[in-house]
């Protein structure tokens, strides 16, 4: 799992960005800095594109892509994040052991649900014991480990619900 091992006072605006380039599939972008990001810590179990979560050379979270692909998202209402709270930070990832190449590969379930106006990701079985704001947009839920185990996009807009709903979910 990937590792938090500082956090950043200095952070960059955190830009969502919801689109459809073809019918029943929705990519969800949360980018934090438009540099060129050589490394991608991927999760998922390859039925599909993965969960990629993009680092800077010294681990430092520049962006994280989601794709749904014939999928609707559930709703959750009455969830809430908890420990999420005002202001944010710029995560830092241990990069020190990343295997030769780009690419860092986990095979687990990320699932996903909507809670609130928040697509909210939740990365293998364990569950966050706490949040921490990146920004506007993007929250980063750890375990006891400071593994990341989940994530929450979001608030999203009406209208980026609306292109999730519509084009998601191919009928």
């Amino acid at each position: 799992m990937l590792k938090l091992i500082r956090q950043d006072l200095l952070l960059s605006e955190v830009s969502l960005l919801v689109e459809s380039p073809v019918p029943g599939v929705v990519l969800i972008d949360a980018v934090l800095d438009r540099q060129e990001a050589p490394l991608h810590w991927r999760a998922g179990l390859w039925d599909k594109p993965p969960l990629d979560i993009s680092l800077a050379p010294d681990g430092r979270l520049t962006a994280v892509q989601f794709v749904l692909q014939d999928e609707r998202v559930p709703r959750s209402d009455g969830l809430q994040l908890s420990g999420a709270g005002p202001g944010g930070s710029w995560p830092v990832f241990d990069v020190v052991s990343w295997p030769d190449g780009r690419y860092l590969d986990e095979e687990v379930v990320v699932s996903f649900e909507r809670m609130g106006d928040s697509l909210v990701l939740g990365i293998g079985a364990a569950v966050a014991q706490r949040w921490e704001r990146v920004g506007e947009g993007l929250a980063v839920g750890l375990n006891v480990s400071d593994e990341v185990v989940a994530l929450a996009l979001g608030p999203l807009d009406a209208e980026d619900w609306n292109a999730i709903d519509t084009f998601s979910s191919v009928a």
